[in-house]
């Protein structure tokens, strides 16, 4: 009995998955610029439906947080249901934003993988750096990588900063830089910059529009040569506002 109601409850979760990325990729963000009030940034980006073996490689992902969760707090979130729909929503909201063409990223400050695993698991050719500074995450992420038999997935142990970067980064930079809740905006800047690839991307997962504000502002205030773009939408799973800033270096002209 305990074997059949296991394999429903992961039955379960598989639907779960695949009705989260069917709401996603039918969805589009819309951005907004914070003075101008227009602006639409995306164009060139989709959210890729999974197939099967990506559905079974996100169940296994989140069954082994929930038992993870038990022993070591890795997420504040207890149920499954819960971490998928807050975790998964979250990296789908991101994910419809990626250029298509992107390469390689970097997540800074990801704890246990969110979003940077669950980027992997949906886009399997990326080349993925994972960053954080504390030890059980990084040993809960090395643990998932080696059962999901991942490939080009890094994990690196360290408090990153521009004069201690990480050991795998492409020669070129990074096309794409992410965070959640990890700083400032300020500070996020500040720190992964250095290791952008030219024309890359920086992209701060935020939570309501209004509590960005002074932060960009800040942002804008101390940093010259960079564009910034928001991008805004709900996500109908969690019934919650999300907010993407999007940051990228201006290219000169001579």
């Amino acid at each position: 009995m305990a074997t059949l109601q296991t394999n429903q409850n992961q039955s379960d979760i598989k639907e779960l998955i695949r009705t989260l990325c069917r709401e996603a990729a039918v969805s589009h963000p819309y951005s907004l610029d914070m003075e101008t009030g227009t602006g639409f940034y995306g164009e060139g980006s989709h959210v890729i439906y999974p197939d099967e073996a990506a559905v079974e490689s996100l169940a296994l992902y989140f069954q082994q947080l929930a038992l993870w969760n038990r022993i070591t707090n890795l997420t504040g979130l207890k149920s499954i249901e819960d971490m998928v729909r807050k975790h998964l929503g979250d990296t789908l909201f991101l994910l419809s934003c990626i250029p298509v063409d992107c390469r390689s990223l970097m997540d800074i400050g990801t704890g246990p993988g969110i979003p940077g695993l669950l980027l992997k698991l949906l886009r399997p050719s990326l080349h993925v750096i994972l960053v954080d500074a504390v030890r059980k995450k990084c040993s809960f992420l090395r643990q998932v990588i080696s059962l999901l038999h991942l490939y080009d997935v890094h994990v690196e142990n360290i408090r990153i900063s521009p004069e201690n970067p990480p050991a795998n980064l492409p020669s070129e930079g990074v096309d794409l830089i992410c965070s959640q809740a990890t700083g400032s905006l300020l500070w996020f800047y500040e720190t992964a910059s250095p290791f952008l690839a030219p024309g890359g991307v920086m992209v701060a997962m935020k939570g309501r529009r209004d509590l960005v504000h002074r932060e960009l502002q800040d942002l804008r205030h101390r940093v010259t040569g960079i564009s910034t773009d928001l991008v805004q939408g709900s996500i109908s799973a969690l019934s919650a506002e999300r907010t993407l800033v999007i940051i990228r270096k201006e290219e000169r002209s001579f």
